[in-house]
């Protein structure tokens, strides 16, 4: 049976949305105490160690579907490069919400 690029990026956005979370409260945890005048470097490198750990996560997750279903898919460049998009709304959207972007 086929499986839909589509209905493969649904399955990733399902998992992205518990990683983000799961990590954007784990950040927000550890800047808390934070005073970004004192301590912009720390909170830079919290940031950038918590997208970090997103990107990872995020990547690890795509490649599990790429695994999973690329002798059920058609065109796997195409799921590739929804996947990596994807990825990238969701670092996008962890940096806006830090406050860096």
């Amino acid at each position: 049976m086929k499986k839909d690029a589509e209905n493969i990026l649904v399955e990733f956005n399902e998992e992205a949305k518990k990683r983000f979370w799961t990590i954007y409260e784990n950040y927000e945890t550890a800047t808390r105490k934070l005073d970004r005048r004192r301590d912009e470097n720390v909170f830079r490198q919290l940031t950038a160690q918590y997208n970090n750990m997103l990107r990872n996560q995020l990547g690890e997750t795509a490649l599990g579907l790429i695994d999973q279903y690329q002798s059920r898919i058609d065109d796997i460049n195409q799921l590739q490069r929804m996947l990596t998009n994807r990825i990238d709304f969701f670092l996008n959207e962890f940096n806006r919400n830090s406050g860096i972007q």
